[in-house]
Protein backbone atom coordinates (compact mmCIF):
# COMPACT_ATOMS: atom_id res chain seq x y z
CA UNK A 1 0.00 0.00 0.00
CA UNK A 2 1.22 3.59 -1.15
CA UNK A 3 1.69 6.08 1.63
CA UNK A 4 -0.31 8.51 -0.88
CA UNK A 5 -3.91 8.74 -0.04
CA UNK A 6 -6.56 7.47 -3.37
CA UNK A 7 -8.15 10.47 -4.65
CA UNK A 8 -11.27 10.13 -6.54
CA UNK A 9 -11.39 12.06 -9.96
CA UNK A 10 -14.98 13.14 -10.41
CA UNK A 11 -16.55 13.91 -13.50
CA UNK A 12 -16.45 17.73 -12.98
CA UNK A 13 -12.69 17.13 -11.83
CA UNK A 14 -11.81 15.62 -15.58
CA UNK A 15 -13.70 18.39 -17.53
CA UNK A 16 -11.85 20.78 -15.37
CA UNK A 17 -8.49 19.19 -16.69
CA UNK A 18 -9.76 19.26 -19.96
CA UNK A 19 -10.76 22.68 -20.10
CA UNK A 20 -6.92 23.99 -18.35
CA UNK A 21 -5.37 21.56 -21.63
CA UNK A 22 -7.79 23.23 -23.79
CA UNK A 23 -7.09 27.03 -22.79
CA UNK A 24 -3.22 26.08 -22.02
CA UNK A 25 -3.84 25.43 -26.49
CA UNK A 26 -5.14 28.21 -26.99
CA UNK A 27 -2.75 30.26 -25.18
CA UNK A 28 -0.07 29.05 -27.04
CA UNK A 29 -1.87 29.72 -30.19
CA UNK A 30 -2.48 33.18 -29.19
CA UNK A 31 1.32 33.79 -27.95
CA UNK A 32 2.15 32.37 -31.26
CA UNK A 33 0.06 34.95 -33.28
CA UNK A 34 0.90 38.02 -30.99
CA UNK A 35 4.65 36.91 -31.85
CA UNK A 36 3.74 36.71 -36.04
CA UNK A 37 1.70 40.49 -35.74
CA UNK A 38 4.28 42.01 -33.89
CA UNK A 39 6.82 40.89 -36.56
CA UNK A 40 4.53 42.06 -39.18
CA UNK A 41 4.20 45.47 -37.73
CA UNK A 42 8.00 45.92 -37.26
CA UNK A 43 8.39 44.80 -41.28
CA UNK A 44 5.62 47.34 -41.88
CA UNK A 45 7.48 50.05 -39.96
CA UNK A 46 10.94 49.04 -41.78
CA UNK A 47 9.18 49.25 -45.19
CA UNK A 48 7.75 53.03 -44.27
CA UNK A 49 11.17 53.64 -43.46
CA UNK A 50 12.43 52.50 -46.46
CA UNK A 51 10.14 54.18 -48.34
CA UNK A 52 10.76 57.63 -47.25
CA UNK A 53 14.77 56.82 -48.25
CA UNK A 54 14.02 55.63 -51.47
CA UNK A 55 13.40 58.43 -54.54
CA UNK A 56 11.29 55.87 -56.83
CA UNK A 57 7.77 57.27 -57.66
CA UNK A 58 6.01 53.73 -57.87
CA UNK A 59 6.38 50.81 -55.80
CA UNK A 60 5.52 47.00 -55.81
CA UNK A 61 2.75 46.30 -53.18
CA UNK A 62 1.24 42.56 -52.38
CA UNK A 63 -2.27 42.08 -52.47
CA UNK A 64 -3.42 39.02 -52.24
CA UNK A 65 -1.10 37.15 -54.23
CA UNK A 66 -0.71 39.67 -56.50
CA UNK A 67 1.65 42.87 -57.07
CA UNK A 68 0.27 46.31 -57.91
CA UNK A 69 2.74 49.20 -58.43
CA UNK A 70 1.44 52.08 -56.57
CA UNK A 71 2.43 55.40 -55.90
CA UNK A 72 4.62 56.33 -52.69
CA UNK A 73 1.23 57.95 -51.69
CA UNK A 74 -0.96 54.95 -52.13
CA UNK A 75 1.83 52.79 -50.68
CA UNK A 76 1.88 54.95 -47.54
CA UNK A 77 -1.77 54.29 -46.78
CA UNK A 78 -2.10 50.86 -47.42
CA UNK A 79 0.83 50.40 -45.01
CA UNK A 80 -0.98 52.51 -42.55
CA UNK A 81 -4.48 50.41 -42.99
CA UNK A 82 -2.49 47.53 -42.76
CA UNK A 83 -0.49 49.04 -39.30
CA UNK A 84 -4.12 49.75 -37.71
CA UNK A 85 -5.55 46.47 -38.57
CA UNK A 86 -3.00 44.95 -36.86
CA UNK A 87 -2.76 47.32 -34.02
CA UNK A 88 -6.65 46.16 -33.98
CA UNK A 89 -5.99 42.38 -33.63
CA UNK A 90 -2.75 42.88 -31.33
CA UNK A 91 -5.60 44.62 -28.92
CA UNK A 92 -8.01 41.68 -29.26
CA UNK A 93 -4.99 39.09 -28.90
CA UNK A 94 -3.61 40.38 -25.97
CA UNK A 95 -7.36 40.62 -23.99
CA UNK A 96 -7.55 37.38 -24.65
CA UNK A 97 -4.83 35.90 -23.76
CA UNK A 98 -5.44 37.84 -20.73
CA UNK A 99 -8.69 36.57 -20.10
CA UNK A 100 -7.26 32.99 -21.17
CA UNK A 101 -4.33 33.11 -18.63
CA UNK A 102 -7.00 34.28 -15.81
CA UNK A 103 -9.23 31.25 -16.48
CA UNK A 104 -5.97 28.87 -16.46
CA UNK A 105 -5.18 30.52 -13.08
CA UNK A 106 -8.60 29.88 -11.53
CA UNK A 107 -8.58 26.49 -12.80
CA UNK A 108 -4.88 25.77 -11.72
CA UNK A 109 -5.98 26.76 -8.27
CA UNK A 110 -9.01 24.73 -8.19
CA UNK A 111 -6.93 21.50 -9.40
CA UNK A 112 -4.19 21.91 -7.19
CA UNK A 113 -6.47 22.75 -4.24
CA UNK A 114 -8.15 19.08 -4.64
CA UNK A 115 -5.16 17.36 -6.41
CA UNK A 116 -1.90 18.82 -4.58
CA UNK A 117 1.45 17.02 -6.15
CA UNK A 118 -0.84 14.61 -7.88
CA UNK A 119 -1.23 16.79 -10.73
CA UNK A 120 1.15 18.69 -12.98
CA UNK A 121 -0.42 21.65 -14.56
CA UNK A 122 3.16 23.32 -14.86
CA UNK A 123 4.82 23.44 -18.51
CA UNK A 124 7.92 21.04 -19.14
Amino acid sequence: MGSEEDIQITAADQGKINSFAKYNIKLKEYEAEVENKKNLLQNLNDLEDELLLTEAEFHPFKIGESFFHLSTDETNEKIELQKKMLKERLITLESELGDCKATMSTLKKELYAKFGDNINLEES
